[in-house]
């Protein structure tokens, strides 16, 4: 076999070896995509729940001045127990 076929016959292969590797490269970047909108979507799901979680929190806390202010018995003391938990 002479150089000039031996040396299209590498260039063959090396053209095929580096069409796979870009196939397995486009593979990649299409599933790392994916997961980027996955952590995007979690990220604003987390956001979402902390608001709401905040929002119990600020809205709990009225309470607890209007149990005060209701129960005037001994029951009062048994629905602070009641509403601290909740925290």
């Amino acid at each position: 076999m002479d150089v000039g076929a031996a040396a299209i016959s590498r260039s063959e292969q090396l053209e095929r070896m580096l069409g796979d590797m870009n196939l397995h490269e486009d593979k990649d970047t299409a599933e790392l995509s994916q997961l980027y909108e996955v952590v995007d979507r979690l990220r604003t799901a987390a956001k979402d729940a902390q608001a709401l979680v905040d929002k119990a929190m600020a809205t709990s806390h009225t309470f607890f001045p209007l149990i005060e202010s209701a129960y005037s018995c001994a029951g009062a003391d048994k629905a602070l127990q009641m509403a601290h938990r909740l925290h």
